[in-house]
């Protein structure tokens, strides 16, 4: 995973919440740091996802980006409201 963190250039933190979030639909298993697909009736949503892509790369991108945006915006708003609890010294 260390690798796959420096490629998309994001800490490797980031990318473990991400990977659990996803392995908690039940799509991976992300309990190595290893990322592997589990089976499953996934190969139609990702020839779907390919078909979209091949079509429309702009449509996927831009919903992919507002996905991405809202994500980031909610780990925003999280670490803002973070900064105003009252910790005990040592926290």
């Amino acid at each position: 995973m260390a690798d796959m963190a420096l490629h998309l250039q994001v800490g490797r933190e980031a990318l473990r919440r991400v990977a659990d979030e996803v392995a908690a639909t039940g799509m991976i298993d992300a309990s190595q740091d290893v990322l592997q697909l589990r089976p499953g009736g996934w190969d139609p949503l990702l020839d779907e996802a390919a078909r979209c892509f091949a079509s429309e790369p702009t449509k996927l991108m831009r919903a992919l980006t507002r996905i991405a945006m809202a994500r980031i915006r909610g780990m925003a708003a999280r670490t803002f409201a973070d900064a105003f609890r009252i910790r005990r010294k040592g926290d």
